[in-house]
């Protein structure tokens, strides 16, 4: 392999062209955008050539030119369909770094409608067929864009910025081509969903079903260590444990377990010490890994344990609830509670990889199958409207979702893309990832105020949501439709909208130590449309007391 090549690969909008030229700029090299070398070359644009001979003798052309590249020292930026060509893939890779530029379908049509650009996309038809096409596009293509070595989000970045990075990344990749892992050599149903770079640290997150079976392949890809410490709760232990050491035992990798009991109240700082104690009582050392097995409670206390001990040691995080698949486990927050709040003591700890297997839902009980969805309807609502009107078709028959692995898979795979493209833009919530936290300021302070026994993460949330649209809409940021069809879909999927047993008193106080407050106003996540977040802040508490005292029907 040689690395004198930048390969820029994505859908149409994603910015490959202005990245390409900004690279090429960075690095004093040539930039080749394979559509205008076919059009120079060939005399005729590729929407003409598609219009007058068909899309496969166009395809045909272009695997021409591009395996033809002998340009040194070149960005190359290419047709959004020309990597599904396996004789492109493998030459593009024999030729250097092949990167994914990734964006939400919204934000692509936005670039493309907003494009100064005369080139024509005969494939995405009209602007209003161009949604449906370009989705169509992402799921026939994907598969194959995550084969790339590097996965970036563009939304919300600056080309500079993004050029930036990937140089950064190209100079650490010539220097250790020989210890990468190429996915196409990787079988199919093996591919990650996405692969993260976080402040220069790349790991995959894989998910689909039976990726269990992937174990030891993962383990080997991430650790040199024929040891592992896993991390888990009882009511884990006693489902999978078997499960767990027949696939390690017959890689001969070490492992032991510490085994926690189940629920929030343990994840505290007494806990924290005594998997400390273990840990060093069974000699770790910094190059072990630790592997977390479990829900959120699970993942955030080990996430914490292995950022902390011996200043940090590797990490898997294997998330066995609905809710840790699509959130707790994706974005490298990881936290401890105390009395006054939640989460108050926590680094950031991305993970070395993380395995999300759908298996694991069909031991999971009903009620926190059903919580882990107010995540997903909380990503949808603040990013993704397509998203949104999944959950709407559904609405009417939500058992028939949840039991639909199919379906089901689709959504934590979508919902994992939209946090996972958040946190590559915003690693330590400085800015864009406090969109996270819609539904969490009142979610948060109902947990703590009603001490972790009445409401579930999720189901906290839910009402949080249920609270923040009723502030948006008394803020006139969106209409009472908006808020009504919000509701209702949070209400359709069995999620409460109301509380009782706490006083509202009790929730404004425990707000007052949200992370979130700046100068003592507290910083409230709301919307004005689906899929249009906005930070606000609130002067003081009457607007929260007000849908406090909306939500509690135990007045």
């Amino acid at each position: 392999m040689t690395t004198n090549k930048i390969i820029l690969i994505g859908l149409s909008g994603a910015g490959k062209t202005t990245v390409a030229k900004q690279i090429a700029t960075l690095l004093s090299w040539k930039h080749i955008d394979s559509d205008q070398m076919i059009t120079e070359q060939v005399g005729r644009s590729p929407a003409v050539i598609i219009e007058e001979e068909g899309e496969s003798q166009f395809r045909k052309i272009e695997e021409d030119f591009i395996t033809g590249i002998e340009s040194n020292q070149a960005v190359i930026s290419i047709g959004g369909g020309a990597f599904q060509s396996p004789k492109n893939r493998k030459f593009l890779f024999d030729q250097g770094l092949v990167v994914f530029l990734d964006a939400p379908i919204q934000s692509l049509i936005e670039r493309i409608q907003n494009s100064t650009s005369e080139q024509k996309r005969p494939l995405l038809g009209l602007p209003a067929e161009m949604h449906d096409a370009l989705m169509n596009m992402d799921a026939q293509r994907r598969e194959n864009f995550l084969r790339a070595d590097l996965h970036l989000f563009t939304y919300n970045q600056t080309p500079k910025n993004i050029a930036m990075t990937v140089v950064k990344f190209w100079m650490d990749f010539k220097s250790n081509q020989d210890q990468l892992l190429r996915y196409d050599a990787v079988e199919s149903n093996a591919l990650p969903v996405s692969r993260m770079l976080i402040d220069n640290h790349q790991f995959p997150i894989w998910a689909g079903v039976d990726q269990l079976s992937h174990l030891s392949q993962l383990i080997t890809q991430i650790s040199t260590s024929r040891k592992v410490y896993i991390i888990t709760d009882d009511n884990i232990h006693n489902l999978y444990s078997e499960q767990i050491a027949t696939l390690l035992e017959k890689q001969k990798i070490e492992h032991i377990s510490y085994i926690m009991q189940a629920g929030e109240d343990q994840k505290n700082l007494a806990n924290v010490d005594l998997i400390y104690e273990w840990l060093f009582e069974n000699k770790i050392e910094r190059q072990d890994l630790i592997i977390a097995i479990g829900g959120g409670v699970v993942c955030d206390l080990a996430g914490y344990v292995a950022a902390t001990v011996l200043r940090g040691v590797k990490l898997l995080s294997i998330p066995t609830s609905l809710l840790a698949m699509t959130d707790a486990a994706i974005g490298g927050k990881t936290a401890v509670n105390l009395n006054v709040g939640k989460n108050l003591i926590g680094v950031i700890k991305q993970p070395d990889a993380i395995l999300i297997d759908i298996n694991f839902l069909d031991t999971l009980p009903k009620r926190e199958l059903t919580e882990g969805i107010a995540e997903v309807i909380k990503h949808a609502i603040i990013l993704d409207k397509s998203l949104f009107q999944i959950f709407e078709q559904h609405k009417n028959d939500p058992s028939a979702m949840m039991k639909n692995k199919e379906l089901l898979l689709d959504i934590i795979i979508k919902s994992v893309r939209i946090k996972s493209m958040i946190v590559s833009i915003d690693p330590n919530e400085k800015n864009t990832r406090k969109i996270l936290n819609f539904g969490h300021t009142i979610g948060h302070a109902l947990e703590v105020a009603s001490e972790y026994k009445s409401l579930l993460h999720g189901e906290a949330v839910a009402i949080g949501m249920v609270g923040a649209v009723y502030i948006a809409h008394k803020l006139e940021y969106i209409s009472e439709e908006v808020m009504d069809s919000i509701i209702s879909i949070i209400d359709s999927y069995n999620l409460p909208t109301s509380f009782s047993g706490t006083s509202i008193d009790s929730v404004i106080k425990h707000i007052a130590f949200d992370k979130k407050v700046v100068n003592k106003q507290v910083q409230f996540i709301l919307i004005k449309d689906i899929g249009v977040p906005t930070v606000t802040l609130l002067p003081d508490t009457t607007l929260i007391r007000e849908s406090l005292e909306s939500l509690q029907y135990d007045k």
